[in-house]
């Protein structure tokens, strides 16, 4: 074999590898495979990365099976799926029906959904949980404060939950609800996942502001 050849085969050989070793962060079936052995994901390739010990600490602490996975905007974007494409994916794959997802992208959205029996209202939670942080950049430490409280307060919700309450029209209702945010001072906003549009209530709204969360 001529060099110019040994050198295309090993450089093909090394890129299978590394596709091999790593995948899609985005890629459902991968998620859901990495949730199934620790509640909190994060991919490697994730520009945001929340303080894994603390929100570790408060799934543990949860009686409610939470999880938590924080993946590229890019790939979830490549995908074509969308976050709430990709969250509803990694739902039905999980398979439990008390369980609440919450989906994290370094491109500052996030959005939460349940089985349909967890007893909470996880969209609901998390629009409140977002609401009262108006006014916070999206650094790591304030993404992980924010999980941890959307952690909590699920799990509060759903302990004082009537028994046997069936949630599933309400939160598949709220699937839409999404909340986009952007590096820098200002506030958390609302937008649609579909759209990402900016909400025109806000100032700055013909466009997304530097500088806050917000769509």
């Amino acid at each position: 074999m001529s060099a110019p050849r040994r050198l295309a085969s090993i450089l093909l050989l090394s890129a299978g590898l590394l596709l091999a070793a790593h995948p899609a962060a985005a890629d459902a079936e991968q998620v859901v495979a990495n949730l199934r052995e620790q509640r909190l994901f994060i991919a490697p390739e994730s520009a945001v990365r929340p303080d894994a010990g603390a929100v570790l600490a408060a799934l543990d602490a949860a009686a409610v099976p939470t999880y938590v996975a924080v993946v590229p905007q890019a790939d979830v974007d490549a995908e074509e799926l969308g976050v709430d494409g990709l969250l509803l994916q990694i739902v039905e794959q999980l398979a439990e029906p008390g369980a609440v997802v919450l989906l994290v992208t370094d491109g500052q959205e996030l959005q939460a959904r349940d089985g349909g029996r967890s007893g909470a209202d996880p969209s609901a939670v998390l629009e409140r949980v977002l609401a009262s942080r108006l006014d916070q950049p999206f650094t790591p430490a304030n993404l992980t404060a924010a999980v941890v409280d959307f952690v909590e307060q699920v799990d509060q919700q759903a302990q004082t939950a009537p028994a046997g309450r069936d949630t599933t029209l309400r939160t598949v209702g709220l699937t839409g609800l999404v909340v986009v945010a952007a590096l820098g001072g200002g506030g958390w906003l609302y937008g649609r996942a579909q759209r990402r549009l900016p909400d025109p209530s806000w100032p700055g709204a013909s466009g997304r502001e530097e500088g806050t969360m917000g769509s």
